[in-house]
């Protein structure tokens, strides 16, 4: 078997990446190994030199590729390297000590609480099936916090209403359980109704009106549609509902451990971004009640 066929089941079945991760982390390795002229990414690895992959990365910036992008890319050859590391394939990992292009800090995007009650509180017909599961999944996305793949993925028994929880399967298969707000329980009570009524069935909790499963482009669409018919600026998309629930727990005086539980963060660090609005915030509000303002 060769190297990448081994990293590729360490992926898969040892870190349990998804199909769409592992496969991307491969497409950088063999870009690199192309870009720096080696044609077999199996034999020529202890020729890897440091200013190899430098030399791939200043490319990359220079063809128009964001350092963001880079660091992307870099990562995945070092998490190779670090593999055959592992694996004694070879002695020193040449990507360890590359610096990585310095991004700029990009904040996350969020929508207003009172532009998103706007639209949760509008009146809809609830016997109208597709009516009331686009604004469901609108809804569930933003109280939740789920990812869409999460949503998508999402079935009538992860649903437990008498303990008020979503049972959820995150990234690397791990499973967390987030609260269920009243409102949006007697909302999910109703819509289970219809869909159990529609599609006797059915086992995931979103569906096409032909009764399948929802593909990611098509959430993305219904998200965009109804913020569109309530005038909602923005990148309309729902990881944006994500930041947006993070962005307000946090003003609302939520901790970062417990956002951090219910967003599915592996770490601290990557719920510390949202803190970016919770501290402009408390500017505004020192700016105008400071004695010496």
């Amino acid at each position: 078997m060769s190297l990448l066929a081994n990293y590729t089941n360490y992926l898969q079945f040892e870190k349990h990446y998804s199909a769409r991760t592992v496969e991307s982390y491969l497409a950088c390795i063999q870009q690199f190994f192309g870009h720096a002229g080696f044609n077999k990414p199996n034999t020529d690895i202890i020729s890897v030199r440091p200013s190899d992959i430098r030399s791939w990365i200043a490319d990359m910036l220079k063809g128009g590729q964001t350092a963001r992008t880079a660091n992307l890319k870099l990562s995945a050859l070092n998490n190779y390297f670090k593999f055959l590391l592992r694996e004694k394939y070879i002695s020193t990992n040449p990507a360890q000590n590359v610096a990585r292009p310095k991004m700029s800090k990009r904040l996350p995007e969020f929508f207003e609480a009172t532009a998103l009650n706007r639209v949760l509180d509008r009146t809809i017909d609830n016997d109208n099936f597709e009516a009331l599961r686009d604004r469901l999944i609108v809804e569930v996305l933003y109280a939740t916090g789920i990812r869409r793949a999460e949503l998508i993925s999402l079935k009538t028994a992860n649903i437990f209403l008498d303990e008020r929880v979503l049972r959820v399967r995150g990234k690397g298969d791990k499973e967390r359980e987030i609260p269920i707000p009243d409102d949006l329980m007697q909302k999910l009570q109703l819509y289970i109704a219809l869909l159990k009524e529609k599609f006797p069935e059915a086992k995931y909790l979103f569906l096409s009106k032909k009764g399948v499963t929802l593909y990611p482009a098509a959430v993305n669409k219904i998200v965009a549609k109804i913020l569109i018919k309530e005038g909602i600026r923005g990148k309309r998309s729902p990881h944006t509902l994500r930041h947006s629930l993070a962005t307000h727990l946090l003003n609302n005086g939520a901790d970062l451990n417990s956002i951090k539980e219910v967003l599915g963060h592996a770490n601290l660090a990557a719920t510390q971004v949202y803190t970016h609005d919770s501290f402009e915030q408390l500017k505004k509000v020192y700016k105008k009640a400071h004695p010496r303002k």
